[in-house]
């Protein structure tokens, strides 16, 4: 019996160890299945934005939005145009910031209306540089007129008497066709759909250590 003890102790406290460890190992699968489902949900969520987004591009959903907001753009940069080479036919001079804004007051307000037009007479923006071309010289009356379209700026350049608005519907397309862009994003869809389900936890927990 008093060899018996301390084997009886060492066989339990064994036990012990194997039960904890049993616990522990269950433990860190279980948090490991929840990071997976996590994660298998946010690639099902944008699996699922890509087949949204390829529908809506097949259907020119958003497209025909902007080239409608465009047209609005376009007729606020012309009588702005209109104004600013009467100001300088009549005074020799482009029109001051404070007469550019009072002048654009006399039309109702919206996001793509005259007072929501910036004219910049000077440190014109990179990008506009890079679409338009080199900056003309100082004092040669050149402007720029800029418009917030909600995501980037559209502008009408002087020097080159131009804007670059796009009215044509194949001009936001890849390759000029919307099927390369909803293939594309099909495509895309797929792959991570494909991802989701690898990453799904598995419907058995294993419970050997």
């Amino acid at each position: 019996m008093v060899i018996a003890f301390p084997f009886f102790f060492y066989n339990q406290n064994t036990i012990l160890d194997n039960i904890s460890r049993l616990a522990f190992m269950n433990i860190m699968r279980i948090i490991i299945d929840v990071m997976r489902l996590i994660i298998s949900i946010i690639l099902c969520l944008i699996s699922l934005f890509c087949f949204l987004g390829a529908i809506f591009s097949l259907c020119g959903i958003g497209i025909q939005s902007t080239i409608e907001n465009n047209h609005y753009i376009d007729a606020s940069f012309r009588k702005a145009v209109a104004f600013i080479e009467a100001k300088k036919k009549e005074k020799g001079r482009l029109p001051t910031s404070s007469e550019f804004k009072q002048w654009a007051t006399k039309y109702p307000g919206g996001p793509y209306r005259p007072a929501n037009i910036d004219f910049i007479v000077s440190d014109f923006p990179s990008e506009a540089i890079e679409e338009f071309g080199s900056c003309p010289i100082p004092g040669s009356f050149s402007y720029l007129l800029a418009c917030w379209h909600g995501e980037w700026f559209d502008y009408y350049a002087s020097w080159v008497q131009k804007s670059n608005l796009s009215f044509d519907l194949k001009s936001y397309y890849l390759r000029g066709t919307p099927f390369a862009i909803f293939v594309f994003l099909i495509i895309v869809c797929v792959i991570i759909l494909f991802l989701a389900v690898k990453l799904w936890p598995n419907k058995e927990l294993e419970t050997n250590p």
